[in-house]
């Protein structure tokens, strides 16, 4: 599957920092491990940010997670799940696709 031009500028907007979700990119290592997985969430987590994704193409996946009752319910996707988002209730691409983005 190929993403389009189309859908990549789409997941850009999607994904900008302005609106309240951060979206971190994980490096392979496990210092970039602790750092995204661990770290951010307690960042993330008192900053009170409403919702993140950790895109990480190491373990080819998309963690989505949602500020619920002061912590995080974390959902995760992988190949042709399709994402699902609270604050994007729109948004309409798979794992793979927003992995393939980052290639």
């Amino acid at each position: 599957m190929t993403i389009t031009s189309h859908q990549r500028m789409t997941l850009a907007n999607y994904l900008r920092d302005d609106d309240g979700t951060e979206t971190p990119v994980v490096s392979p290592g496990q210092e970039n491990y602790n750092q995204d997985y661990l770290a951010k969430y307690e960042e993330y987590l008192a900053r009170a940010i409403p919702e993140y994704w950790i895109i990480d193409p190491v373990r080819s996946q998309v963690r989505v997670c949602c500020l619920e009752d002061n912590h995080y319910q974390q959902t995760t996707y992988g190949g042709p799940d399709r994402i699902i988002s609270v604050s994007f209730p729109e948004f309409s691409l798979t794992a793979a696709e927003i992995l393939q983005a980052g290639r």
